[in-house]
């Protein structure tokens, strides 16, 4: 099956910044809250206080392996068709 190219790209970013954050000491299968904050979670105080880039990035922050392998495997089987239906634009913006 082919998959557009967002929905790659979407899956391998999200794959390399946990890779990245298990590299840099989080734990494998369930990391530190306070490792989360610093890659970009989505923490409300520091988010109402001005750090509206975590809106973006907590998208990119996994729980652990298996929380990561699920949102894959869900993106990898409906990302091509979300992205076919509405285009790269939108489904930028949807998975945003």
């Amino acid at each position: 099956m082919f998959l557009p190219w967002l929905t790659r790209t979407l899956v391998g970013t999200n794959v390399l910044v946990f890779l990245a954050m298990v590299a840099a000491g989080a734990g494998f299968l369930r990391p530190d809250a306070l490792v989360h904050i610093a890659w970009g979670s989505n923490f409300a105080p520091l988010t109402a206080a001005g750090q509206w880039w975590r809106l973006a990035t907590a998208t990119f922050v996994h729980f652990g392996v298996l929380h990561l392998l699920f949102n894959m495997w869900v993106l990898w089987g409906t990302g091509g068709l979300v992205e076919r239906l509405f285009g790269h634009g939108r489904f930028a913006a949807i998975y945003a």
